[in-house]
């Protein structure tokens, strides 16, 4: 498949593509192709140390190798800064961008700067871990699964892995972004407390950001891809067809 019927998904920190297994199955019973990475330095067995160049270089080589010529591509938090540096070298293959509670950096910014100072004072003390930043339980079960049940939840967590600490601090070159006329959408789920809600929130701090954009909207947390993936399914053909 190509064009609109070919999606591409870019997890977001802490997870890989296992993340997105119940949304990418009722997608493709809806008749997608679907085509899910996991990025360098995620997943139980990546390696820590990578840069946020090494990063988007795993996502380039994984497009380059498996997706058609024309996709649509939706990046999940974090994968917004991949996504945007997709933009800008396969620009030419995107049919439309999803950010989906995303960030998105504009040139020399990191994700790091986007984080309210009591998350930035936080990472500020375990940033020189060689094993990467994990999420506390606790802050995890409130902050990104709100709107799933206690053993939902634990199950979830189990299934995270610590994200490479340089791909959040270091700066994202994207000199040619936000002049790129690609067709963008801005798929948001309103209950998502992972950044604080108001002068830090996702929307409309990050979504603005993209000038013109569809909004599409759904209830759900940080994680409403394992919460209510029918939802999400859902949303995501809305936020992607023409």
């Amino acid at each position: 498949m190509t064009g609109t019927h070919a999606l591409l998904l870019i997890h977001g920190s802490f997870c890989d593509a296992e993340v997105w297994q119940p949304v990418a199955e009722r997608l493709r019973r809806r008749g997608y192709d679907v085509f899910v990475p996991t990025i360098a330095g995620h997943g139980p067995d990546g390696d820590r140390s990578v840069s946020h160049a090494d990063c988007e270089a795993s996502l380039i080589d994984y497009v380059d190798t498996h997706c058609p010529d024309r996709f649509v591509a939706l990046g999940h938090s974090w994968g917004g800064t991949l996504l945007q540096r997709l933009a800008e070298r396969r620009g030419d293959r995107l049919e439309r961008m999803i950010f989906h509670n995303a960030f998105v950096l504009r040139d020399g910014e990191s994700l790091y700067d986007m984080l309210p100072p009591g998350h930035q004072a936080l990472w500020d003390t375990i940033k020189d871990d060689p094993s990467g930043l994990m999420l506390p339980f606790p802050v995890f079960r409130d902050a990104f699964a709100n709107d799933l049940d206690a053993d939902a939840a634990e199950a979830a967590y189990g299934h995270l892995s610590p994200t490479p600490m340089r791909s959040h601090f270091d700066p994202v070159a994207l000199p040619t972004f936000h002049h790129l006329e690609i067709p963008r959408s801005w798929l948001y789920a309103w209950d998502d407390v992972a950044l604080t809600p108001g002068e830090f929130g996702w929307h409309p701090r990050m979504s603005q950001r993209l000038g013109l954009y569809r909004m599409v909207s759904l209830a759900g947390g940080h994680m409403v891809c394992q919460s209510n993936p029918d939802a999400l399914a859902e949303a995501i053909i809305q936020a992607a067809r023409p």
